[in-house]
């Protein structure tokens, strides 16, 4: 193997008895690896396989071991292979090459139209975005017919009747202050070339922008107490491309922050709508606060989308301090420092701009309790999306920082502006000026919430 690939290990087992399931691990010390299988049930004696995928990190180059144990019940006999000595363990040397050096860089969207051969009619467009990312310039060599400005709460601008070539649009009226996260160009006949899916648009030009996002839950078992503290988590995503600006990986880092919900749930986070139909690998590495590894790693297969585990256990990632039943819910009690987790989501083909949301990919929660079953919550980014039955979402992304309140205290009365916000979430009013969560918190919100978001920037990939 070289250094930096994405390995497959296929494993065929046979069973000479019938035990109620079986368990793989996988180990390599050199590379990192530490993966746990879930308990696989087989119907009965026979030959089975399993594989698994992984990536062998750069610097691992060098002589190693893959050791791979099976566990089963005490009654039945196992075979891996003949002559293999001990039956419950198999270890296979192998030696990593060292792989290319690669030089970092960083992917910028494109900022011109391709160079072709295309019609007359077709134009050649540039844009360039304010450093503020708050508008952006549009020079193309043939009239503009119209921009329409894409608004990183999904919400959409367009401007008509432009008259020259050149022209600086920015959001108005609702939209002013909004970052743009892209923006479609129309002009000649390049609607008939680049975009077929939405031709009155134009084309489109993405535009990157990096910082928090925070995934904010309101528990959906229990009485709703509009407190959005039942778990708080941000997200970090990293994208990256190929030179045509095709999407080939995501990296997130999520960092459990906050759960006021007093049992324990595993959390996962799916983005299927954002990449429907693809075909991924997500590998999942669990980490404390002090970046000492918690728990093994967790390889994910997606077919129609991703889905992915994130923390298996949401008390683990947050274990409460002696005495409590939640965690950074309370000013009275300790601040915990909650785990962390890096996400390496692999796509099987390239993606293309335009195919998928852009950041923060729509998320919602797939959430199982203790004992309970297992339910979504939706996770609410623009108009249209699930509000509860008061009109309020169970759960939404800031994009930014949110100090979440303490337990038992309604959101608004820590964000005076929150029901302006739901009453235009759920189309009883019209968009405000400003989100809630623009405004600074005034009542009784978790003290020690902007020093956990910050801890985040210090975590690397």
């Amino acid at each position: 193997f070289t250094e930096g690939e994405i390995v497959t290990i296929w494993l065929e087992y046979e069973l000479s008895a019938q035990p109620p399931s079986v368990k793989l691990s996988w180990n390599c010390a050199e590379t990192g690896l530490d993966y746990r299988s879930p308990y696989i049930a087989n119907e009965g004696a026979g030959i089975y396989t399993t594989k698994l995928t992984t990536i062998l990190p750069v610097g691992s180059a060098g002589e190693a071991n893959l050791r791979i144990a099976l566990d089963y019940g005490k009654n039945t006999s196992v075979v891996i292979g003949p002559n293999v000595g001990d039956p419950e363990i198999l270890d296979i040397p192998f030696t990593i090459e060292a792989g290319p050096v690669y030089e970092e860089f960083t992917y910028d969207p494109p900022t011109e139209t391709l160079e072709g051969d295309w019609p007359k009619c077709v134009p050649h467009i540039a844009v360039a975005w304010s450093e503020d990312n708050l508008s952006v310039t549009a020079t193309c060599d043939k009239i503009l017919s119209n921009v329409v400005l894409v608004f990183e709460d999904r919400t959409e601008e367009k401007f008509e009747d432009i008259p020259g070539y050149v022209g600086t649009f920015s959001g108005t009226g609702n939209n002013t202050g909004k970052r743009l996260i892209g923006a479609f160009v129309h002009s000649g006949c390049n609607t008939d070339f680049w975009n077929e899916i939405t031709p009155s648009k134009g084309e489109f030009f993405s535009n990157s922008i990096t910082g928090h996002s925070m995934m904010v839950w309101e528990d959906l078992i229990q009485s709703a107490d509009y407190d959005y503290n039942d778990f708080v988590s941000s997200m970090k995503p990293v994208e990256y491309r190929k030179e045509n600006g095709d999407l080939i990986q995501v990296d997130m880092v999520i960092k459990a922050l906050a759960r006021g919900a007093g049992y324990d749930h595993d959390w996962q986070l799916n983005v299927d709508s954002a990449f429907n139909n693809t075909f991924c690998v997500a590998v999942i590495d669990q980490y404390y606060a002090d970046g000492r590894r918690h728990g093994n790693q967790r390889i994910w297969y997606s077919s129609a989308g991703v889905s992915l585990p994130v923390f298996i256990s949401s008390k683990q990632a947050l274990p409460p301090p002696a005495g409590y039943w939640a965690t950074n819910a309370f000013d009275i009690q300790p601040v915990v420092d909650g785990d962390y987790a890096v996400v390496r989501i692999l796509f099987d083909n390239p993606v293309q701009q335009g195919e998928y949301t852009d950041m923060p990919y729509e998320p919602e929660l797939r959430v199982k309790p203790t004992g309970g079953n297992i339910y979504t919550v939706p996770l609410w980014t623009k108009p249209g999306d699930y509000v509860d039955p008061n009109g309020r979402p169970l759960a939404f992304i800031v994009p930014g920082m949110y100090a979440w309140p303490v337990e038992g205290v309604k959101i608004w009365d820590v964000y005076s502006h929150f029901n302006e916000w739901t009453e235009w979430t759920n189309g009883t009013a019209p968009e405000p000026n400003a989100k809630f969560y623009d405004y600074a918190p005034v009542g009784n919100h978790f003290d020690a919430s902007y020093l956990l978001i910050n801890t985040t920037e210090s975590i690397s990939y």
